[in-house]
């Protein structure tokens, strides 16, 4: 099945693990990509995490100077359930943006 991804949500990773988003109640998630990017003039090393009920570090790369790094893409696509919890951070706070695009599928 084709479908365009939509943006699901984005902001910039605190340094302290948080909530990037939250699969809703009555839903399912196929996450199509997460992207990182460095806004800042030194490389920072960022994590991802995925929580179904316990939180698991999922990834963890440095990223360069002003660049976009994409964690999750289209070829190996992400499925998580209702409430369900991508969560992020990176060594400092508020110079790495983050994007997550996907698709939401209702349960049946």
């Amino acid at each position: 099945m084709t479908y365009t991804p939509q943006p699901l949500a984005d902001g910039q990773l605190a340094n302290a693990t948080g909530i990037l988003y939250t699969v809703p109640d009555g839903f399912r998630a196929i996450i199509d990509h997460i992207v990182y990017f460095n806004t800042d003039s030194s490389a920072r090393v960022c994590y991802l995490h995925i929580d179904d009920g316990t939180s698991r570090q999922m990834w963890q790369a440095s990223v360069g100077i002003t660049t976009r790094m994409i964690v999750i893409d289209n070829t190996a696509p992400l499925y998580l359930a209702a409430a369900n919890i991508i969560k992020g951070h990176a060594a400092t706070a508020n110079v790495v943006n983050y994007f997550i695009y996907g698709k939401l599928e209702q349960k049946e």
